[in-house]
């Protein structure tokens, strides 16, 4: 079953109340939004519905009183230090960072420039937004100037897009790299070859890789429904998905109290050469602790 809440906290309080109330609906899966899981968490605990996945890093909603949700992928903690570790091995250490000018922004700079103190790196720019612009043209100018040669996206999709045309359209020679939060194949459609070479940040395996099982399974799966859109963001629900139908197939009974249980006590468990361990209490952790880089492609698809 499939809610459309509108993008909607309010909405998604009331969806999980009229779900809750369906003997029928065990779980929810793969919200998606700070603000939307923000008020989806303490509903779902009320109402005792478990949350399998949720499609966010932030570490708030992996602390005490978030016991509903059982997390499968990695934090935003986790890549950023992958961005951090990555980039200097390949000649670019000079890091600028594009974020929002509220709070959830502001957070993200500290922490990015936290990350880079530890290793020993410069934080050479640190660049303001409006979560309301729409061109961030004098935002890459200025991490031109700065010459940083690696600057880091904080923003949803529709901020990744706006960037990679400011830098097209300045000619920014730094590396963009885009967290989770930016839809990869939202930016192909809009951007197109102009975003070919833009890095992300991802909590899944390549969803085009031939070798790895998980990853066969969801491009058999998605064929035989017809879609033929691959992406990270659709692999990550898939996987959450996985998780879920594994919590059900050890449960004793088909009620969330046993599905809840079951998932807590789910350790190295094998989803297609990907190893699933649920976080153990009082640790911000994940399920699958994976965050990697990787690369869009001549043909939007992605490259490790």
């Amino acid at each position: 079953m499939a809610i459309d809440n509108g993008y909607q906290a309010e909405k998604t309080v009331e969806a999980i109340g009229s779900l809750a109330a369906r003997e029928s609906v065990v779980a929810v899966t793969s919200l998606f939004g700070g603000p939307i899981i923000g008020a989806a968490i303490p509903a779902a605990t009320r109402a005792g519905v478990p949350i399998v996945g949720v499609l966010h890093g932030n570490d708030a909603f992996r602390r005490p009183g978030t016991e509903i949700v059982t997390h499968v992928r990695a934090t935003f903690d986790a890549e950023i230090r992958a961005i951090a570790a990555l980039f200097p091995t390949i000649g670019r250490s000079r890091f600028a960072v594009l974020h929002a000018t509220d709070n959830s922004g502001t957070a993200f700079r500290a922490h990015f420039e936290s990350v880079l103190k530890a290793q020993g790196l410069p934080l050479v720019a640190a660049v303001p937004y409006a979560r309301d612009a729409t061109d961030y043209t004098e935002q890459a100018r200025s991490i031109e100037r700065s010459g940083a040669d690696v600057v880091v996206v904080g923003g949803v999709t529709a901020t990744g897009i706006a960037a990679i045309r400011a830098k097209v359209a300045t000619k920014l020679w730094a590396q963009m790299v885009c967290l989770s939060t930016v839809d990869e194949r939202s930016v192909w459609e809009q951007v197109g070859a102009d975003a070919v070479g833009t890095a992300f940040s991802s909590v899944v395996p390549n969803p085009y890789a031939t070798l790895l099982p998980l990853a066969r399974e969801y491009q058999a799966a998605m064929k035989a429904r017809n879609y033929d859109r691959l992406s990270l963001s659709s692999f990550e629900g898939y996987i959450n998905a996985q998780v879920l139908l594994e919590g059900l197939r050890r449960a004793p009974g088909l009620t969330r109290p046993a599905l809840q249980a079951n998932l807590s006590a789910m350790q190295g468990v094998s989803l297609g050469g990907v190893s699933f361990s649920a976080p153990t209490e009082g640790k911000i952790a994940s399920g699958i602790d994976l965050a990697d880089i990787l690369v869009m492609t001549h043909n939007g698809r992605m490259l490790r």
